[in-house]
């Protein structure tokens, strides 16, 4: 737990200390891009393969 813990925090600050070469809007273009990318293959991949198996389809009775 202290691991992840530590992980966590170096990854923030090197990210917040890092130089951004890129503007705000491509930035927000690229984290919409992504999120909606990830939604569409998690949807894909739920309807195609059921790799989620861990609820049964439909309401439950």
């Amino acid at each position: 737990m202290v691991l992840l813990i530590l992980t966590t925090v170096i990854s923030i600050l090197s990210v917040l200390v890092m130089p951004k070469r890129i503007s705000w809007i491509e930035m927000y273009t690229t984290s919409l891009f992504v999120m909606f990318l990830g939604s569409v293959a998690d949807v894909y991949l739920d309807v195609k393969y059921n790799p989620y198996g861990f609820f049964t389809k439909g309401v439950p009775k």
